[in-house]
């Protein structure tokens, strides 16, 4: 062994415990912030799917793969602008669209936002000119009606907040075009005649 190695570690033992200690506290760190990032589950990774194709419906939009990291990121994104929205004033709630063009409730927001573990989602990269968008189609599943989701997109018209969709920007962070369906008219209450 090396004698000036043998004197440090002898003359200096708390210096060379110090060190390891450091070097542990640093990695553990790392592994730590890794394991936040990845087990932070807002949806079960069984709930999620990257689609390997662009759907049909989407039409002037070339196609990407993002990556599994870059899902997880949009989920927590989406999950805070959830959050936010929740908590908007009615004045102050952003341009949001349903699909009958109805104007969209803090609360519907409030809807999604407590119940997103509940949700499958459908991640689909998509290019517009120079930008990478993520678009995220949530809904409820029902396994009769959508057994295949992991393969093909899951497009309905109608359901209110059973079926939403989002786009999450991975280079800008920012969550945009939030959509939720319209409600099925059919299910809906007739309004009483008599009343005001």
């Amino acid at each position: 062994m090396n004698t000036k190695i043998e004197t440090l570690m002898f003359k200096s033992p708390f210096k060379m415990s110090a060190a390891c200690l450091c070097a542990i506290f640093v990695l553990g760190i790392t592994v730590m912030e890794e394991k936040i990032v990845f087990c932070e589950e807002i949806i079960e990774s069984s709930h999620q799917v990257i689609l390997d194709k662009k759907p049909d419906k989407i039409v002037s939009a070339g196609f990407w793969r993002p990556t599994n990291r870059q899902t997880a990121e949009a989920l927590r994104a989406i999950n805070k602008y959830l959050a936010k929205l929740s908590k908007t004033k009615k004045e102050d709630m952003p341009a949001i669209t349903t699909q009958n063009s109805t104007a969209l409730t803090i609360s519907q927001v409030s809807k999604i936002h407590d119940g997103l573990w509940k949700y499958r989602v459908q991640f689909i990269g998509i290019k517009f000119d120079n930008r990478q968008v993520i678009y995220c189609n949530f809904f409820t599943y029902d396994h009769d009606k959508y057994a295949g989701w992991k393969h093909e997109y899951v497009d309905v018209s109608v359901g209110g907040s059973s079926f939403w969709q989002i786009d999450y920007d991975p280079n800008t962070k920012q969550c945009s075009d939030l959509t939720i369906n319209s409600e099925d008219l059919k299910h809906q209450k007739e309004p009483n005649a008599n009343s005001k």
